[in-house]
């Protein structure tokens, strides 16, 4: 199982900017980091509230730890070709139909459209005589 962070770990580690990028578009701030620690200041006097700040940052957090599983789930499915993917499924659909499962009428077109490709664009036979 992979090792994901929680809601609350990626919760304090998400700097002010980007939570006030990604949940109050339109506010102006500025932001500087004295000694490494964050600070912002609202120009206009119209920043969120504190409250207001940390409900956002919740609700980014939840966002971003419900996405954390795309980058390395990608990668992982990335490491065997797609079409190889596609075939798969396709002939174990293609199973189930033959022991008589009834398929929908979209798979049993994707079935077929997979059967054309095929018979347009077949497999060369390896022989000898192939090899010059």
């Amino acid at each position: 199982m992979a090792d994901y962070k929680t809601i609350e770990e990626i919760a304090a580690e998400l700097p002010v900017w980007q939570v006030l990028a990604e949940r109050f578009k339109g506010i102006d701030a500025t932001i500087t980091y004295p000694d490494g620690v964050e600070t912002v200041a609202f120009p206009n006097g119209d920043g969120p509230s504190d409250e207001a700040l940390a409900a956002a940052r919740s609700d980014l957090a939840t966002e971003l730890y419900a996405r954390q599983h795309i980058g390395p789930r990608a990668a992982a499915f990335a490491q065997r070709p797609l079409g190889d993917q596609l075939d798969a499924i396709i002939k174990g659909l293609k199973a189930a139909q033959a022991a008589g499962v009834e398929l929908p009428t979209d798979t049993v077109a994707l079935i077929a459209w997979s059967d054309d490709i095929k018979a347009a664009h077949p497999k060369p036979e390896v022989t000898a005589a192939a090899n010059g």
